[in-house]
């Protein structure tokens, strides 16, 4: 990663995320869940946009590649506080490749590290190009299920699942339906 800039009281949680995300998109595990997603469900009616033409290994690569010297910045004021409450914003890719990824100071809370490691990852999916088509902005839309299993927020919930370990559960709110474990 490339420098932080964050509030001193999180640079722990950042910095400990910030190696879970690499770790977690340099895993065999990573690349092997991905593309167990992509060949059940890529070509989904309702995710299958946001999916097609994209290789599973090769989006790895490119992930891997692009988080190197990624910077990470808070911003936070008035403009934070609207964007969390009206558009329920964690963080943005800061617009291109080489711009940092910036978190929303309202949204911090008592975010864990493989919580940090998701939104690094859904941010570094964005500099690629990857993109959520059904983001319709706000949880309570219905198109927040199909956005969670586009690109960038599935890319995310892998590298939270395998930052967390064995202590990861499944939200369905935030997490693709198709992350659910099978019911009993």
């Amino acid at each position: 990663m490339g420098t932080m800039t964050v509030p001193s009281a999180k640079a722990d949680v950042f910095e400990t995320g910030a190696r879970e995300a690499i770790d977690a998109l340099w895993s065999q595990q990573f690349q092997t869940e991905l593309a167990a997603f992509m060949t059940a469900h890529g070509s989904d009616d309702d995710i299958a946009g946001a999916w097609t033409e994209h290789d599973p290994a090769a989006l790895a690569t490119h992930l891997r590649a692009s988080i190197a010297g990624t910077e990470l910045s808070t911003f936070g004021g008035v403009g934070g506080l609207y964007d969390k409450l009206r558009y329920h914003t964690i963080a943005m890719d800061g617009g291109g490749s080489d711009t940092p990824v910036e978190y929303d100071r309202w949204s911090l809370g008592d975010r864990a590290s493989p919580s940090i490691a998701n939104t690094i990852a859904h941010e570094v999916a964005h500099h690629i190009g990857l993109h959520h088509p059904h983001m319709g902005g706000r949880p309570e839309d219905k198109s927040w299920p199909t956005a969670l299993c586009e690109p960038p927020y599935l890319i995310g919930s892998l590298v939270e699942k395998i930052a967390a370990g064995p202590t990861w559960r499944w939200s369905s709110s935030g997490d693709c339906r198709w992350l659910a474990p099978p019911a009993h």
